[in-house]
Formats: C-alpha cells, structure tokens, sequence
C-alpha cells in the first residue's frame, strides 16, 4: 500500500465461468453441431438471450429472412445490437447462421456472437479433472482463499524502484482496474504494508 492508503496490488480471489470462444471458432458451417445451451456473448451483442443450437440454418448473414421481413445484418444494424465495424466485416464475409431455439421462437443467429453456456456440467463433461479442481478450489472458506492469495503476493518479486515487497493483508479497498505511470521522487512516501 501506498502512504496514503491505496494498493499497488489487490488480488481478488474468486470464481467465474465464462466460455472463451464464439462458436464461429469452435464449428465450421455445415458440420455437425451439437444440441447444446448457448447463450448471446455480451462483450460483442448488446441484448440477453439464450437458447439451444438446432443446426446450421438456411441463411446467410445478408439474406433476406422472411420471418423478419428483413436480414440479420440489416435488424442487428437497425438496432445496433453489434459495433458497426464488426457489423460492416460479417457483411463482407456473410457467414452462415444458426439456428437456434430459443425457447418461444426459432431464431437465425450470427455463430460470432454465440458462446457455449458454461454449466458445470459441461465442463465436467470436457476435463474431468479441471472439474474436480474448479469444484474443490470454489469450495474453500475464506481463510483457505486467504491463504492461497497470500501465498501468490508472497512469490512476488520485490519492487527494487520502491525498495518494498508486497504483504499480504486483507483490504476492504475497492478494485479498481487502473494503469498507472509514474516516476520516484521520494522512496518514503510509499510504505510497505
């Protein structure tokens, strides 16, 4: 910590499943996909939804569909529901879409902007042993996390510009995720702690 209060480090111990590919990287139009849960990836579609993969679908991401009386790049670009760059290379590309079953329609859906829904037990399912360290690891007290942070602040090389080393302590500093540039002009005003 700084003399004033603020972390150099702050290590938040804590569990997410999130699905690190789109499914345009996992399937190749035509082949075979699985009747899985997939969910819309919030970091390239603006709107909630998820639903089950019933195959590829007849559409292309400029075609005409019916339904809709319009295409998916055309609806996705009216409601900007993707970033206009991204929107103007899938035009450039028109992928093929899938169909997917959202529970009260079937949709046609742009693969790029659909990810696998993490459930457990899909993951036990894939690595069996990833799933019975991701389960035991999520299960520790708090002190347990504790420690195992501890033990990652500790390996931590000391910061010769400081002349300090990280300790750790608990801390109710909020996380903020910042980068920061600076330059030393007086080696006490940071306090080790």
């Amino acid at each position: 910590m700084t003399a004033d209060g603020v972390p150099l480090l702050q290590v938040e111990v804590s569990h997410e499943q999130r699905p690190l590919e789109t499914l345009d990287e996992i399937y190749s139009p035509g082949g075979t996909v699985p009747r899985k849960h997939v969910q819309h990836n919030p970091e390239v579609y603006n709107e909630k939804g998820s639903g089950y993969l019933t195959g590829w679908s007849d559409y292309h991401y400029t075609d005409h569909v019916e339904d809709i009386g319009d295409s998916i790049a055309g609806l996705q670009e009216e409601d900007e529901k993707i970033d206009p760059e991204l929107g103007a290379q899938l035009q450039k590309e028109n992928p093929r879409l899938l169909e997917v079953d959202y529970g009260g329609f079937h949709g046609n859906q742009l693969p790029h902007v659909l990810t696998m829904t993490a459930s457990l037990d899909q993951v036990k399912e894939n690595d069996y042993d990833f799933h019975r360290r991701f389960t035991s690891e999520k299960a520790l007290q708090p002190g347990e996390r504790y420690r195992n942070a501890a033990t990652f602040a500790r390996s931590l090389s000391r910061l010769p510009t400081f002349n300090t080393s990280f300790v750790p302590k608990p801390s109710t500093h909020g996380s903020v995720v910042s980068r920061v540039s600076c330059t030393l002009v007086d080696s006490a005003a940071v306090s080790p702690g």
